[in-house]
């Protein structure tokens, strides 16, 4: 299973600051198979950088940790089925909207017949069922909180799965299974 989290603070922060937290999460958990991380960027768009190499041994973690946000999204991966293990499955994903990024771990179970819709239209890339959930959210973004999206979108796709979104204006959202079944935490 994949390790992501969100951070966010009040005054802006570098990146690398959370290196050290990344670091250990990637050596001490069950990650490995890639990274990514997503940000608010200072002219409100959000920044993207994507590897299908570990973390530790990105070069290019310097440059991206030189960046400075308020609100972060980083993802480890450690995909389910090792068939996904490519550019078009590392996450997190990016709206093309530039409307929010989406992570997720664990497994959504429902994705067959929304990955053969999306597949005909052309909007799928890669075999992980992140994707289809994030194309899913393209679709349903902005008619509801980000909060109650993702209980949809789990609902919808159920199985189980820790769900993170990072909006354009700085909110990050971060879900566990038990709180997908209620509300999830907004943080």
């Amino acid at each position: 299973m994949c390790e992501h989290y969100v951070a966010r603070a009040a005054e802006p922060f570098r990146l690398d600051e959370l290196w050290p937290f990344t670091e250990r999460l990637e050596r001490y958990g069950i990650a490995g198979f890639g990274w990514g991380a997503a940000w608010v960027a200072s002219d409100g768009s959000i920044g993207a950088h994507r590897d299908v190499r570990p973390y530790r041994d990105d070069p290019a973690r310097e440059t991206v940790g030189a960046v400075e946000t308020t609100a972060a999204l980083v993802h480890l991966r450690r995909p389910s089925k090792l068939s996904t293990l490519g550019p078009a499955d590392t996450q997190p994903f990016d709206d093309p909207a530039g409307r929010f990024a989406f992570s997720h771990n664990g497994d959504l179970r429902e994705v067959r017949a929304w990955r053969r819709r999306y597949r005909d239209a052309g909007r799928i890339h890669g075999r992980a069922d992140t994707e289809v959930g994030a194309r899913w959210l393209e679709d349903e973004w902005g008619s509801a909180e980000p909060t109650a999206l993702l209980a949809r979108l789990h609902k919808t796709f159920r199985g189980q799965a820790n769900l993170s979104t990072l909006s354009a204006d700085g909110t990050a959202v971060a879900t566990a299974p038990a709180s997908i079944s209620s509300e999830p935490t907004s943080v």
